[in-house]
C-alpha cells in the first residue's frame, strides 16, 4: 500500500521481504514498534547490532495463539532462529479472545467442562469487553481519542475495537503514525509539554483509580494499573484460560520450530508498571491496590512461563533487568504519558539484550 510505506508487500513492518532471514521475530505491538520509527523497532535494531538479516512478523493484537497461525509464514524465510516475543500486558487476553471470542483455533479450547462453565458464568455476571471498554475510556488520553476515527456507539463492539490492552494507541494509530514518526526527531517525544502534563494530571484527578502519575529524579510517566491489570487478572477464569492457551501455544510453537531444524527463542517483555517497580519503591510512592495486583499476577505469569521454557529446554530472554538498569541510570525506556509501549531507547535496550543473549548462544 503506497499510503503505508513503512510496510512490505506482505503487510508487515519491514523495508522489504527478503528471500531468507537468519532471524524471524513473532510478536505484538511491543515488537511492531509503536512509539518509534520502523528502524527503531527492536527487531530492526537487532539487525543493525548483529548484522544478521532479521524479519519482523509482529502486529498489534497478536499473541502466542496467533503465532501458531503465522509460523508457516516465518518458516518460508528459512531462518536459523525464530524469536517468540511474549508481552505480559495483554497476551493472555489476546489468546482468550482469539479462541473464545472469535471462535478460532477450537483445538485450543479447554477440555474441562468446569472451566467453560466458569467462563460462561463470568461473562454472564460481568462481560469482559464492556468492562475493558470502561477502563479504556477512563485511561485514554487526548492523543488516543484523537486517533479513533469511529464512534463508540456500535451495539456489538468488535472484540478489538478498543485495541484491548494491545496498543494504547490502536492498530490503526500505529499504521497511520508510521510515516509521521519517520520524520519526527527523537527529542520530540523525550518529555511532554507543560500543557500535556497538566492535561494528564487533570485526567488523573478525575480518574484516580485508572491513571497514576509518577515523577521522580527527572523521570515522568503515567501508569494504568487497572486497565493493564484487567488483562492479567489470573483470578478471572477467562484470563486464567488465556494463560493456559498462551502456554500451550508456546509449547506447540517450540516443538514445531524445532521439528523444522530451527532454534526457538522466547523473549519476555514486561509491562511498564513492572519495569518501574523498583523506582516506585525508591521514590516511596503510594500505589493503588490495582498496581500491587498487577505486579503479583505478572510475577506469577513469568514464573509459569520460565518454568515452561525450562521444561522445553528453550532459551528464555528476560528484558526486565536491562530495562530496569536503564531506568536506574535515569534513562527512561518509556514515554512520559499513559502509553505502555517503550520509546526508541527502550526498544534499543531490548535489541541489545536479545543480541547479547544470541551471541552467548
Amino acid at each position: 500500500n503506497p499510503a503505508l510505506p513503512d510496510h512490505d508487500r506482505n503487510g508487515f513492518r519491514n523495508a522489504d521481504v527478503p528471500r531468507s532471514a537468519e532471524i524471524v521475530v513473532l510478536g505484538d505491538s511491543q515488537t511492531y514498534g509503536v512509539n518509534a520509527t520502523r528502524d527503531e523497532a527492536w527487531p530492526q535494531q537487532l539487525q543493525q547490532i548483529t548484522g544478521r538479516t532479521t524479519y519482523n512478523l509482529a502486529y498489534g493484537g497478536y499473541g502466542p495463539a496467533h503465532y501458531l497461525a503465522l509460523l508457516p509464514e516465518a518458516q518460508k524465510l528459512s531462518p536459523r532462529v525464530i524469536i517468540v516475543a511474549m508481552y505480559a500486558g495483554n497476551d493472555l487476553f489476546d489468546c482468550y479472545n482469539l479462541v473464545h471470542g472469535h471462535g478460532q483455533m477450537p483445538e485450543l479450547l479447554p477440555d474441562d467442562a468446569a472451566v467453560l462453565t466458569a467462563i460462561a458464568a463470568a461473562e454472564a455476571s460481568d462481560p469482559l469487553m464492556p468492562h475493558i471498554d470502561a477502563l479504556f475510556a477512563a485511561t485514554a488520553g487526548v492523543a488516543i481519542t484523537q486517533t479513533n476515527p469511529e464512534p463508540a456507539a456500535a451495539p456489538a463492539p468488535h472484540p478489538f475495537a478498543l485495541r484491548q490492552c494491545v496498543s494504547d494507541y490502536s492498530k490503526l494509530y500505529g499504521l497511520l503514525r508510521a510515516t509521521k514518526d519517520a520524520m519526527r526527531p527523537r527529542a520530540a517525544v523525550a518529555s511532554p509539554t507543560t500543557d500535556e502534563w497538566a492535561t494528564l494530571s487533570q485526567r488523573a484527578a478525575e480518574h484516580p483509580d485508572a491513571l497514576v502519575m509518577f515523577e521522580h529524579a527527572g523521570v515522568r510517566t503515567v501508569f494504568t494499573p487497572a486497565y493493564r491489570g484487567c488483562a492479567l487478572d489470573l483470578a478471572d477464569p477467562r484470563i486464567a484460560d488465556g494463560e493456559r492457551i498462551a502456554l500451550e501455544s508456546l509449547r506447540k510453537l517450540c516443538e514445531q520450530i524445532r521439528a523444522a531444524g530451527v532454534e526457538p527463542v522466547l523473549l519476555l517483555i514486561p509491562t511498564k508498571e513492572r519495569v518501574f517497580a523498583n523506582a516506585i519503591t525508591d521514590a516511596d510512592t503510594d500505589m493503588p491496590a490495582e498496581y500491587e495486583h498487577l505486579i503479583a499476577n505478572e510475577e506469577l505469569l513469568w514464573s509459569a512461563t520460565k518454568a515452561a521454557a525450562a521444561n522445553l529446554g528453550v532459551t528464555c530472554i528476560d528484558a526486565l533487568p536491562a530495562l530496569q538498569a536503564a531506568l536506574a541510570a535515569d534513562q527512561s525506556p518509556y514515554p512520559p504519558n499513559a502509553d505502555g509501549h517503550p520509546n526508541a531507547d527502550g526498544y534499543h535496550i531490548i535489541a541489545q539484550t536479545v543480541a547479547g543473549a544470541l551471541q552467548d548462544r
